[in-house]
This record gives structure tokens, sequence and C-alpha cells, in this order.
């Protein structure tokens, strides 16, 4: 995405409005969980490990909410999403045990 490219360009005032908007604008659970993990990733690369908590639990809330929805054809979607809450979830933990 366009605030991805920002961020890659050390362009970061620029994206974290862009994220912002992004996350305020977003409602289609699929849409607003990309939104979600992008701005996790964002904050926990700007040292900002709460922000970035924050959005995990975010992300873990839509993925829990949309599963039940999800039909029995998407379990590899299932799969995948939990394996990123996972590895997110224990990315912040080392965080927070080794600052």
């Amino acid at each position: 995405s366009y605030a991805n490219a920002l961020w890659r360009a050390d362009r970061i005032d620029e994206a974290k409005a862009i994220f912002e908007i992004l996350a305020a604008r977003s409602t289609v659970p699929y849409s607003q969980m990309a939104t979600e993990l992008s701005l996790a990733t964002f904050w926990l690369s700007q040292g900002e490990v709460a922000r970035s908590e924050r959005h995990v639990a975010n992300y873990t809330e839509l993925f829990n909410r949309t599963e039940a929805e999800r039909s029995s054809n998407d379990l590899g979607d299932n799969w995948r999403s939990w394996l990123i809450v996972q590895n997110m979830q224990k990315q912040l933990s080392r965080i927070r045990q080794d600052p």
C-alpha cells in the first residue's frame, strides 16, 4: 500500500497519518484486520509497544468475531489468521521481556 511505501522510505509522519486514516475508515472486517495488522507492525517498528499491542488486540477481536461467520471452505484463511495473531503476540511478549 501507499502507506507501507512511505514507511519504507522513512517518511514516517506521512505513513502514520495514512495508517490512522485507514484505521478510522475501515468498515469491512477483512479490511479492518489488514489495517490493524499493518498498524501493529508499524508501531512495533517505531518502538511503540503499547500502541502495537492495542492493534494486535483489535486484530484478535476482529478475527474472533468473523471466525464464526466463515464457512468451512475458509479454514485455510482461519488458520493463517490465527498464526498471524500468535506470531504477533509472541513478538510483543519477547519485547516486553527484553526491552
